[in-house]
């Protein structure tokens, strides 16, 4: 008799010492490829995602020294804070303005000094000079000559940065308003920029904007536009 023909699916495998089968599975092999390779790319995004996390904290912690860097100079003398500003330190020169202004921080009160630090912050884009140098010609304090033009002036480079700002509006509509000092009298150029800052909230700007249309000063006399004016004015706050 012929042994009867083993077929390779009755053919037992092939087992290595310990009694283990020596191939492995062809989806096993596949899985710890693919497995493998997930792995790697989850690691890749935790180490991309970890270094923006760094330099995003790095970033913010500049912007806010940056943004308080003005506010570290109290303690310093205008001996100290000079040398700074002439190097290019935007805060050392907004201090120097404010201690000239002020006389303080070992300076004698200099307006014309104090002018002059301003006006160097301010060509360097400092918004919170150009607002104290605008306020400085409105009301002419501290020895400061009256100068409307140089408030419309530093009133529209401050509104290139801040677009809101109701009260540099109210202050452009003054000027062009009360005329002289350099600005040429205008009502209807006054009432616009009243207008502006009243539909900002402005509570003065509401008023004025009212006695405009009450009086027909710089826009046509409107009795409906007075009192719907006047009941914002009242509404907000203020009393007619």
């Amino acid at each position: 008799n012929q042994p009867a023909t083993i077929t390779k699916q009755q053919a037992p495998l092939k087992q290595n010492a310990n009694g283990k089968n020596k191939t492995k599975s062809p989806y096993l092999k596949a899985f710890l490829i693919v497995g493998g390779v997930l792995l790697a790319a989850i690691v890749m995004i935790f180490l991309f995602f970890g270094f923006l996390i760094i330099i995003g904290s790095s970033e913010s912690d500049s912007d806010v020294e940056k943004d308080n860097s003005k506010y570290n100079y109290d303690e310093l003398i205008v001996e100290d804070m000079i040398p700074m500003a002439e190097d290019g330190d935007l805060g050392a020169m907004y201090y120097l303005g404010t201690a000239y202004l002020e006389g303080t921080n070992g300076a004698q009160a200099d307006s014309k000094k104090a002018i002059y630090w301003f006006d160097k912050a301010v060509a360097e884009g400092d918004i919170d000079s150009m607002q104290i140098l605008s306020e400085l010609y409105y009301f002419h304090e501290y020895g400061v000559e009256c100068n409307y033009a140089k408030v419309v002036e530093l009133g529209h480079m401050i509104l290139e940065q801040d677009s809101n700002d109701a009260d540099t509006m109210f202050m452009i509509g003054a000027c062009y308003y009360k005329g002289g000092y350099g600005v040429e009298q205008d009502y209807e150029e006054a009432f616009e920029w009243y207008l502006q800052a009243a539909n900002l909230g402005h509570l003065d700007s509401m008023l004025n904007v009212a006695l405009c249309y009450q009086y027909g000063i710089g826009v046509e006399q409107n009795d409906s536009k007075f009192a719907e004016w006047q009941r914002k004015y009242e509404e907000a706050g203020g009393t007619y």
